[in-house]
């Protein structure tokens, strides 16, 4: 129920601040056609280049503080 009330208290926040300099909500969400398909490749590439940067300093710890399964002795 938190969340929601938090969800609502920010989307308000926002609608006020975008009418303040006399744009809609609705301006933020907008897509540029323009730049639509270079900005998927761009964040494509963003992807490529940081799941493997995210996701092996977690293998590493859980190595570090788990051990490797397979060579475990019984």
């Amino acid at each position: 129920m938190q969340v929601i009330l938090t969800n609502l208290v920010c989307i308000g926040l926002l609608s006020i601040l975008m009418k303040r300099e006399n744009h809609r909500l609705i301006d933020l969400y907008r897509v540029e056609t323009t730049s639509f398909w270079k900005d998927l490749l761009a964040a494509f590439g963003l992807f490529l280049v940081g799941f493997p940067l995210g996701m092996l300093p977690n293998t590493i710890v859980a190595d570090w503080l788990f051990g490797d399964p397979i060579f475990q002795h019984r």
